[in-house]
């Protein structure tokens, strides 16, 4: 609760593109601390337009990271995605489904140029903390920025947009109606529409994929509560729903080809009870790729936490409004850990 034991500051950005980013900046404390130049860090939201403070089923996970690092000598920049409460965007200016992953990564550069103006932060040693896609977002933030001098992955997917989305949807649909020969058909074909989809076909070719997809959902279950005229047209626009920039983006992105480019050290953590961007598949993918290539990875496991990085049950996301804390401590520990002998200490 405030007040804090350190300084807070509203923070505008202009990006070149003509929109603007707000966010709150905070600093160390300077009786503890002393003057700066202090390690710095952006945080990058999930999927979704969020809010600077990540709000999400009664968890506010960016303020709760902030005020972590903060108290351990690193500023924190968490900033509105576009969009979104402070940061307002003109007619020209993609959000949402129509924004993809690569043109919110241009926000994030602009945001780690901005503090690198600031007095108080070290412009060296400047890096990005990103949440879910924005896990994927500072990878590609900083393949060509160098300014980033660091990356934090939290559950930051590193196999293709299509195989994690396939995987979350399949968990998802299994949770809701249980596994069958008609969920199994439905999960194969729409494996093959994400393909298409990333592989950039038209709406119009793709209107015969969308239709078997909804009769597919409908004999597996999927839309048991609609009335039974309208089952087929719900479960068809659901599935053209996936036919937006972002989607086609997400389907057609495969982040081992960026990572690879990164010389900046990472640190990847994901948590076992993750249902949304499994641990193992990921952790694995992107050890692999340091093996074969010059990555400063460090990878970590975290034991019975969820997508948000919660001691968890399940993993499930019903689970976690339900969950009292935000983010667990020993995570929080670990990130500002690993920033202090890694970077603060060069």
């Amino acid at each position: 609760m405030r007040p804090f034991p350190y300084r807070e500051r509203e923070v505008v950005v202009p990006h070149p593109g003509g929109h603007v980013l707000a966010g709150t900046l905070t600093l160390p404390g300077e009786k503890e601390f002393g003057p700066g130049p202090y390690v710095a860090v952006a945080l990058k939201t999930g999927g979704g337009q969020e809010d600077r403070d990540s709000s999400a089923l009664g968890h506010k996970t960016f303020l709760v990271l902030s005020d972590a690092l903060t108290r351990r000598r690193v500023a924190v920049m968490r900033y509105d995605d576009r969009g979104v409460g402070g940061s307002t965007v003109d007619e020209q200016t993609p959000v949402g489904k129509d924004a993809t992953s690569l043109d919110l990564s241009t926000d994030a550069v602009a945001v780690v140029r901005h503090l690198a103006t600031i007095e108080e932060i070290d412009a060296a040693r400047i890096g990005l903390i990103g949440h879910s896609e924005g896990g994927l977002i500072a990878p590609l933030a900083c393949r060509d920025e160098p300014l980033v001098a660091f990356v934090v992955m939290l559950a930051g997917p590193c196999v293709s947009g299509a195989t994690v989305f396939h995987a979350q949807l399949r968990a998802a649909w299994i949770r809701g109606v249980g596994d069958s020969p008609e969920l199994d058909a439905l999960c194969d074909l729409f494996a093959g529409y994400q393909r298409r989809l990333g592989d950039g076909g038209s709406s119009d070719a793709l209107a015969m994929d969308r239709a078997a997809l909804a009769e597919l959902a409908v004999d597996a279950g999927l839309f048991a509560d609609a009335p039974d005229p309208e089952k087929l047209a719900a479960a068809e626009a659901d599935f053209e729903m996936f036919d937006a920039p972002w989607w086609r983006f997400m389907f057609g992105y495969r982040p081992a080809e960026t990572l690879a480019r990164v010389g900046q050290p990472i640190l990847a953590l994901n948590g076992t009870l993750d249902v949304q961007v499994d641990a193992e598949a990921n952790l694995t993918a992107l050890e692999e790729l340091a093996r074969s290539s010059d990555l400063d990875v460090t990878t970590r496991r975290l034991e019975g936490m969820n997508h948000l990085f919660q001691p968890a049950t399940t993993g499930a996301p019903e689970e976690y409004a339900e969950i009292e804390i935000t983010m667990d401590p020993s995570v929080l520990a670990l990130i500002a850990d690993w920033i202090d002998e890694r970077i603060a200490a060069r």
